[in-house]
């Protein structure tokens, strides 16, 4: 290994490290001691690698970002059907069932952003990263015919970002009702109706053809110029009913969890128009 290398992998360790602590204490609770303390590196070494406590958090801020997009995209490539590689996306980012440590720092970069204009720029670039995967996924998912909206795939990109926004609020404070469990997609119609709000939610599914080519990330959507406005995002045209196969192939396992899974795969068909 290289010293290059080493020096990289070892200011890596002391980020994932600054990173725990950020999410625990909160940023401006945060000092070189405390990574000292964490880590066993001494203060000269946490400036060596980067100057003061300001640029240290800085660095934090970056590095959970970028982590954690990159470990979206790895495990989103695996994922052909573009139905639950949306709901994957949408899942991670709202910390389903996962640590919310890379969510409680993102927090802590939005409040230091409102601060600091280089940083504010930073979190939006990540944002706009993460409304491409999301983008670049509707068109996926229009172009094999599974997604029907006829909104522009960026428009429901934005939509989506708002919608996760608003559940993931929630579900990072432990809200009781949001983080609740809820009946499987084929539960008794008893136990369904207790949650009136998501029955439009489960519903038939429509899979892709897997034989029609992936859409590429840097091609848009044909028709995305023709799309009328955002308000068409929610797709109202009839469906016909779907076979129990078609409904629930066997490499499409039924999504279900909490009330905020529910509700995010409820507002995420209507968005895109599936089923």
């Amino acid at each position: 290994m290289t010293d290059g290398r080493a020096a990289g992998g070892k200011r890596a360790t002391l980020l994932d490290a600054a990173c725990a602590i950020v999410a625990d204490r909160g940023a401006e609770a945060t000092r070189l001691a405390d990574v000292t303390a964490a880590t066993g590196a001494g203060t000269s070494t946490l400036q060596y690698y980067f100057g003061s406590r300001e640029d240290l958090l800085l660095a934090v801020f970056q590095h959970a970002a970028r982590k954690d997009f990159e470990a979206a995209v790895a495990v989103a490539a695996g994922i052909a059907d573009p139905w639950h590689r949306l709901v994957t996306i949408a899942q991670h980012l709202t910390r389903a069932g996962a640590d919310d440590t890379p969510w409680r720092v993102s927090v802590e970069s939005w409040r230091w952003a409102l601060r600091d204009p280089e940083l504010r720029d930073e979190v939006l670039a990540d944002r706009a990263r993460w409304r491409t995967l999301i983008a670049t996924t509707i068109e996926a998912g229009l172009d094999c015919g599974a997604f029907t909206t006829t909104a522009p795939p960026e428009a429901v990109a934005r939509q989506t970002q708002a919608l996760i926004d608003g559940l993931t609020l929630p579900r990072a404070l432990g809200d009781p009702p949001v983080d609740a469990p809820t009946p499987p997609e084929d539960a008794p119609p008893a136990a369904a109706a207790s949650h009136p709000p998501l029955a439009a939610g489960w519903g038939s599914r429509r899979s892709c053809d897997r034989s029609h080519p992936a859409a590429s990330s840097d091609t848009p959507h044909a028709a995305a110029t023709s799309h009328p406005p955002l308000a068409a995002a929610s797709s109202e045209a009839p469906h016909a009913a779907a076979s129990s196969a078609a409904r629930h192939p066997a490499d499409h396992p039924p999504i279900h969890g909490s009330l905020a899974d529910g509700l995010l795969t409820d507002a995420l068909r209507k968005l895109v128009g599936y089923g």
